[in-house]
């Protein structure tokens, strides 16, 4: 009967259902493990904030709101912006010599007839513009002052050969032309003036008479290089504090590298918007639009896109892990199923066996019943003929 049996379970076929579930083109352990190995690589965590977060945000907001009224606003007399600007100051009187030793005289640059003389010609003039520095080499090397003005609402062109009192300009080389271009740029930005924002003779060459006008003011006023490279220094303070207080902070702990980013921009965010704010209510107050400080309101908005961009960057990673996790749970089902197939395949497969080895073994109960009863009638036929 052994024997039989191991016939039988020959009979049963290998279940192959499993051999054709591939995603991929991997096994379904396969691709599972893959799943698992992206998804713990990506992470949403996000480090929250705490008591000593607001309060070093908030301690270096009031540092920028400081540095931005006593180191850039210009119309601050006691400001570093308002002081370097005062010939009558030490530091501004030292500025002023730099301007003069730096010799940049009898230069087309410097044209002041009508309509470009004063103190302000260096805005009126788009040689001052370091964005149009090849024009202001052309001039320097032909030995021209070549602009133009408005007037009834046409431009006029304006070119000249000598300057205001009639002494002719000489031309230079290409080589000089650069080197005296350098050193006249480098004298005026440290005359009490300054130098121009760079693209700033677009707004004082518009076509629009109050567009020039307010652009002219303001730099009179004192919107210029200088004074705007100035306006960076409390946002800088602010980023080299916060940047110093998060390596303090978190240097060695278990937080990873994008978390610690995120969060840094975020405090950054807090304080810039604190300054941009105070900036901008004093500018309405005072109705001062010179004090308004770009450089803070260039950061700050910088900082909205990059925090929002990381806020999406964080919610695209979420809902993808979510996604990987749906597809990884429908692969385990499918196991789990393919699994359930098997086991009744199998189980189909053992009862017909079983059902077929219960039937054989009725069938040789039967004959051996037979025989049994076969032997009884021959013993019970001897035993009658003995008697």
């Amino acid at each position: 009967m052994d024997q039989n049996i191991l016939l039988r379970l020959e009979d049963i076929k290998p279940y192959d259902g499993d051999l054709k579930f591939m995603v991929d083109g991997l096994s379904a352990d396969d691709y599972i493990k893959k799943l698992t190995d992206e998804m713990n690589q990506i992470s949403f965590d996000t480090i929250p904030l705490d008591k000593w977060d607001i309060i070093v945000t908030f301690s270096l907001a009031l540092m920028e709101v400081a540095g931005d009224f006593f180191i850039c606003d210009p119309k601050n007399p006691k400001s570093l912006a308002h002081t370097l600007s005062d010939k009558n100051s030490k530091l501004g009187s030292f500025m002023d010599s730099i301007h003069h030793k730096l010799d940049h005289s009898g230069q087309p640059l410097d044209y002041q007839g009508p309509k470009f003389g004063g103190g302000d010609h260096r805005v009126r003039t788009f040689a001052h513009d370091l964005l149009m520095f090849p024009f202001a080499i052309y001039m320097l090397m032909n030995g021209k002052f070549i602009d133009g003005y408005y007037e009834n609402s046409l431009f006029q062109t304006v070119v000249s050969s000598a300057n205001q009192f009639g002494t002719p300009y000489e031309s230079m080389s290409f080589l000089d032309s650069i080197v005296g271009y350098a050193t006249h740029m480098a004298a005026d930005f440290f005359s009490a003036a300054g130098l121009p924002i760079p693209g700033y003779s677009l707004l004082t060459h518009a076509p629009n008479r109050e567009i020039r006008k307010f652009a002219n003011d303001l730099y009179h006023d004192g919107l210029n290089l200088r004074n705007l490279l100035l306006q960076g220094v409390p946002v800088a303070l602010t980023e080299l504090g916060m940047w110093i207080y998060m390596g303090l902070r978190y240097n060695g702990t278990s937080y990873g590298k994008e978390m610690i980013q995120h969060k840094r921009n975020k405090l950054l965010l807090i304080a810039h918007g604190i300054a941009t704010a105070v900036n901008v209510g004093k500018v309405i107050i005072t109705q001062n639009p010179v004090s308004l400080n770009l450089i803070m309101i260039i950061r700050t908005f910088h900082l909205v896109w990059k925090v929002l961009s990381e806020e999406l960057s964080l919610t695209n990673k979420a809902v993808t892990k979510e996604a990987m996790g749906i597809v990884k749970n429908r692969v385990e089902t499918m196991q789990t199923l393919i699994l359930l197939d098997k086991t009744m395949y199998m189980t189909e497969q053992y009862d017909r066996l079983i059902s077929n080895l219960r039937d054989d073994l009725h069938e040789r109960q039967k004959q051996d019943d037979e025989s049994q009863d076969s032997f009884d009638k021959k013993f019970d036929s001897i035993f009658s003929q003995m008697k």
